[in-house]
């Protein structure tokens, strides 16, 4: 199983991203996970992969599968952070 997900975001008038999450990377055995935020001018870009690559698991990878996939649903709760650039300035 592989999932890509490539996300774009324009940047609302009159607003800048401040921050984005650190790109994460995690790849314990046959499975990854990536995902990266990158700002553009008035654009966001949010790059996602996931992939799976078995279809049966022994029952003691159980704590192991649940632990990579919390950490991805970690990962793609990370937020971005907009500023007006109006108060950008004043700063």
């Amino acid at each position: 199983y592989q999932r890509i997900d490539d996300l774009l975001i324009h940047t609302p008038p009159g607003y800048r991203v401040q921050s984005v999450p650190a790109p994460q990377k995690i790849s314990p055995g046959p499975m990854s996970y990536e995902i990266s935020a990158v700002q553009q001018r008035d654009l966001l870009e949010v790059k996602r992969q996931l992939v799976v690559s078995g279809i049966r698991y022994p029952k003691e990878s159980y704590f192991a599968l649940r632990q990579f996939f919390s950490l991805a649903r970690t990962n793609d709760n990370g937020h971005a952070l907009f500023q007006s650039i109006s108060s950008a300035s004043n700063n």
